[in-house]
């Protein structure tokens, strides 16, 4: 009779061992981050991207393309921005409108997008936006609207922009 005593309790331990540990595995795997934001760091001769990490709870690929924008406009976190990280996604800059349709991410920004001067800031701009919406999550491309209309040429500075601007031809670590 002792040994089945015995023998439950140490059935009743392994459960809940499994269960601790199960409990565990989820808590740590829904902490970790899940999407890359792309913010600059300006060295004394030339501009970087550098990735932040973020969890980015979407459910769908236009609420991810959302997200991922919102978390540009907001910028680097204090301990990012000590670190020589920033945004140059302009204050005011609005999502007019995502979709995504067969990997292409299609953005509609407000006008305040473009506003500014300065073709490494402008260039940086694109590089934040198009390499934090094409990171390895299914999108493969973006098309840019500026008010409804698709950008060929961005900004003051002239700046050629693809239609779609696919990731595949980019450089990996763009440097400007």
């Amino acid at each position: 009779m002792t040994r089945t005593v015995v023998l439950r309790v140490a059935a009743l331990a392994i459960l809940l061992l499994l269960v601790l540990f199960s409990v565990l595995i989820l808590r740590t795997t829904s902490n970790l981050p899940d999407a890359l934001v792309y913010f600059v760091n300006s060295q004394p001769t030339y501009f970087e991207l550098q990735p932040a990490l973020r969890q980015i709870p979407a459910s769908d690929d236009e609420e991810l393309v959302e997200l991922l924008f919102e978390e540009l406009r907001s910028g680097p976190t204090e301990a990012e921005q000590d670190a020589g990280l920033a945004t140059l996604i302009p204050a005011g800059t609005q999502l007019l409108n995502a979709s995504v349709d067969d990997g292409i991410a299609t953005v509609d920004l407000s006008e305040e997008f473009e506003q500014g001067g300065g073709s490494s800031q402008m260039q940086g701009r694109l590089f934040q936006l198009f390499y934090t919406l094409t990171q390895p999550n299914g999108i493969d491309g973006v098309s840019l609207l500026i008010q409804g209309q698709p950008v060929r040429s961005f900004s003051g500075e002239g700046i050629l922009v693809e239609q779609p601007w696919l990731r595949e031809e980019q450089p990996v670590d763009p440097i400007w």
